[in-house]
């Protein structure tokens, strides 16, 4: 799942950001290029994690680990400042003005961390840990989705594909454990009703009053 997360996060932002020389595609501010290479480090991140495990040094995992929480903390802060400067620059989507399309970017975040935080206190709980920190990848998986041509006029299509993410996951369970793990259901219950609830969140006026204000 790590490595399918590291080539959908490749292949979504191919043509506007690793492989931008190539693509007529315009020009980022700086703030999108480091909000771009942090959270590449955090696919990077999850690959060398599970590959460590893999391998039986969890030593090196465990130390690795604390790195993670100063990246993702990172994240955060990157997150939500990219989500107001695209707001400011007039990044909307289809039926949705910028004010109101930046609840979808700020609560990918906030769930993003909440699914940090509560991977980090269950870090003593292995068969947990590993599925929270892998939900909370698959929650910023979206928006490369979104930027796959097939997907790019239809975005609850990348909502989907990243439930379909989960869905592989629960499958993978029953199938080996013969049983669903707690995590993966109320997770991925999580991540199943925050897609449309962005959307509907983004179209209220009191979202609007604030998204105006953190413009502002």
């Amino acid at each position: 799942m790590a490595v399918a997360c590291a080539a959908i996060a490749f292949l979504g932002f191919a043509p506007t950001f690793f492989l931008k020389r190539f693509f007529e595609s315009p020009p980022l501010p700086l703030l999108v290029h480091l909000h771009g290479l942090v959270f590449t480090a955090w696919v990077v991140l999850l690959l060398a994690q599970t590959t460590l495990v893999r391998a039986g040094r969890t030593d090196l995992h465990r130390r690795l680990g604390i790195a993670g929480l100063v990246l993702a903390a990172t994240m955060v802060v990157l997150g939500v400042l990219t989500a107001i400067g695209g707001a400011r620059r007039g990044v909307g989507l289809v039926g949705m003005d910028p004010l109101g399309f930046m609840a979808v970017p700020l609560t990918a975040v906030a769930l993003f961390l909440v699914f940090v935080i509560l991977g980090a206190l269950n870090r003593k709980k292995p068969e947990h840990h590993k599925r929270l920190m892998l939900l909370a990848t698959f929650s910023i998986m979206t928006p490369a989705f979104a930027r796959m041509a097939f997907a790019q006029q239809d975005p609850f299509l990348a909502f989907l594909l990243t439930m379909a993410l989960v869905l592989v996951a629960v499958v993978y369970d029953r199938r080996l454990r013969h049983r669903i793990h707690p995590v993966y259901l109320w997770g991925g219950l999580l991540i199943l009703v925050s897609g449309p609830g962005r959307f509907a969140l983004g179209q209220t006026e009191a979202w609007h009053t604030l998204a105006r204000a953190l413009v502002q």
